[in-house]
């Protein structure tokens, strides 16, 4: 199901349409109903960025240890 965000950045509204999963990770980093700067935006960026950088080590982790296919 498909949901809209706003962000208020630098005082300009953006809106956008996004799935229920993506606005929790939005949200996570980016507060709704405050204006934010572009130095949140880059905090959020690199936060999540982290996020991902975690992520793909633990996959790649479990990725190791499975056999490896001939």
């Amino acid at each position: 199901m498909n949901n809209e965000i706003i962000f208020d950045i630098n005082n300009l509204s953006y809106s956008f349409e996004v799935d229920s999963e993506l606005r929790k990770e939005l949200i996570k980093f980016l507060p709704t109903g405050q204006n934010l700067s572009t130095e949140d935006l880059l905090l959020a960026y690199v936060r999540k960025s982290n996020e991902f950088i975690a992520f793909k080590k633990q996959i790649e982790q479990i990725s190791d240890k499975l056999p490896a296919l001939k």
